[in-house]
C-alpha cells in the first residue's frame, strides 16, 4: 500500500548514488527526526522507510517510534509473569524484543499482539513446537502463509473435536445433576 503510493514519487528524485528513496534533504534529518520526542517530524521518515523497505519493515519502525513498554508493564498488561515472558523469546515463541542501551526490554505494541496471540494459542491447547513452526513461518514473510494456514486449520480440528468431547462430558454432568435434583425434590416431599 504505502510502497505502492511512493513508488512513483520517488524514481524522479536525483540520488546522487543513494539508495532508492533517500536524497540528500531526506537523510540530512533522519537522525534528528528519530530523535523527535514530539513526533511531529516524523513524516519524512516514515514515508521515505515505507518506500524502501517495504510496509512491514514500516510499521515496526514507527511501532519502534512510538512510546514502548517496559517488561514489568508488559507482564501487567498480558497477565503474564515477566519469566513467562522471557521465556516466551528465549524459546522463540516471539520475536526478539528492542532493547535499550541499557539493556532493558521494550516492548512495542507489535510485540504486545504477538504475545497475546501466542497466549491464546497455549490456551488453546498448540503444542509450543507447532507455535514456534508458526512464527518462524511468519518471519519468513506472506510466502509462507499456506503453511500457517494449515498449522491454523489442523489446530482449529484438534480444539473442535476437544469442545465436542467436552460437550460429551458436560451432557453425562448436566443428566446427573438433573438426576440428583430430581432425588432431592422427591425426598423433600416426604415420598
Amino acid at each position: 500500500m504505502i510502497f505502492e503510493e511512493c513508488k512513483d514519487s520517488v524514481a524522479n528524485e536525483p540520488t546522487s548514488g543513494l539508495p532508492i528513496g533517500y536524497s540528500p534533504q531526506k537523510l540530512g534529518g533522519i537522525q534528528s527526526n528519530l530523535m523527535d520526542e514530539g513526533g511531529e517530524n516524523l513524516l519524512d521518515l516514515e514515508y521515505t522507510l515505507g518506500c524502501i523497505m517495504g510496509e512491514k519493515l514500516h510499521r515496526r519502525v514507527q511501532s519502534m517510534a512510538a512510546e514502548t513498554l517496559k517488561i514489568q508493564q508488559v507482564a501487567e498488561k498480558t497477565g503474564l509473569s515477566i519469566y513467562t515472558l522471557r521465556y516466551y523469546e528465549l524459546e522463540g515463541l516471539v520475536a526478539p524484543v528492542t532493547r535499550e542501551k541499557n539493556g532493558h526490554r521494550a516492548y512495542s505494541e507489535d510485540d504486545i499482539y504477538s504475545i497475546v496471540f501466542v497466549t491464546k494459542l497455549r490456551a488453546a491447547g498448540m503444542p509450543i513446537a507447532d507455535i514456534r513452526r508458526y512464527v518462524e513461518l511468519a518471519r519468513q514473510g506472506e510466502s509462507t502463509a499456506g503453511e500457517r494456514l494449515q498449522i491454523l486449520e489442523e489446530h482449529k480440528c484438534a480444539v473442535e473435536q476437544q469442545l465436542a468431547e467436552l460437550t460429551q462430558h458436560l451432557q453425562v454432568i448436566t443428566f446427573k445433576i438433573d438426576y440428583y435434583r430430581n432425588l432431592n425434590e422427591k425426598g423433600h416431599d416426604g415420598c
